[in-house]
């Protein structure tokens, strides 16, 4: 490994930068599973319209969890990627 020379302020707001960015998608997914959890938790009256309002958003609070996990390993894979790239650059160690 070589001796990092370049700019530290660069090297640490990119790291930020990706940090924040899985930080922001953590709180994304606690979010969405909390609305998830709140709606199984509704008070049910056996109706029919009230089972399809649940259903539908059940359906859209998943698929956005899906979602959200996505986007969450991409997001773990760039804070890694730029970590792995500031050991290479010798930034990090």
């Amino acid at each position: 490994m070589s001796e990092f020379t370049g700019d530290p302020d660069a090297a640490e707001a990119d790291l930020q930068r990706a940090s924040d960015a899985l930080g922001r998608v953590d709180d994304d997914l606690s979010d969405a599973v909390a609305r998830a959890e709140g709606i199984e938790e509704e008070p049910f009256d056996g109706s029919p319209e009230a089972e399809a309002d649940i259903s539908q958003r059940m359906e859209a609070v998943q698929r956005e969890i899906e979602l959200l996990q996505q986007l969450m390993v991409e997001a773990e894979d760039d804070l890694s990627r730029t970590q792995d790239h500031w050991v290479d650059e010798g930034h990090l160690s």
